[in-house]
């Protein structure tokens, strides 16, 4: 990770004037952790909610584990997201999401600037919002949800050193799942 302010945790998890932060909600983050040029929050939205028009300042990766959203954006089409799905967003695109009936488990992947412009060097990956919803993309994303849920000897190791360790918030039963 940069030493650079911009990409330091904190900077990650404080609102950017005119952007906000992921989850937009904070009361709805169940976890966080910082890694190579990433910031992961994992984040449960309560069922038939509204999250008013807002954008992010970084290209998200939104991997929906449980439950639905609508997303609408001013200039194109809504997206439905069920889940599993895998949900990109390039930085600053302008949304509504509206929660489904069972809500929405998400873990997100913020890209710092660093890693987003090695990204677009090789990938049109963020060049529009996407989402993917095929049969392959169920196993890929509950390997990372099992995945992203375990902290063991290799969890510092993704984290890289010195970049702090996991933040988890609400019930969790001891196995590192939050139930």
């Amino acid at each position: 990770m940069s030493s650079s302010p911009e990409c330091c945790p904190d900077s990650c998890a404080k609102p950017v004037k005119g952007f906000a932060p992921v989850p937009v909600l904070r009361n709805e983050l169940l976890r966080e952790l910082w890694a190579s040029g990433l910031r992961v929050t994992e984040s449960w939205h309560k069922a038939l909610s509204t999250i008013p028009h807002h954008a992010h300042r970084r290209a998200t990766v939104t991997l929906l584990l449980d439950g639905s959203f609508r997303e609408s954006y001013p200039s194109r089409r809504d997206i439905e997201c069920e889940a599993p799905a895998i949900h990109v967003r390039p930085p600053g695109a302008p949304h509504t999401d509206r929660l489904g009936a069972l809500g929405a488990h998400n873990v997100v992947l913020e890209l710092d600037d660093a890693r987003f412009d090695s990204v677009r060097r090789h990938s049109s990956l963020f060049d529009e919002v996407r989402s993917v919803e095929q049969h392959d993309v169920v196993a890929t994303v509950r390997r990372i949800q099992r995945e992203i849920l375990i902290d063991d000897a290799s969890t510092a190791l993704a984290r890289g050193a010195g970049h702090g360790a996991a933040r988890q918030r609400g019930p969790c039963d001891g196995s590192g799942f939050v139930a």
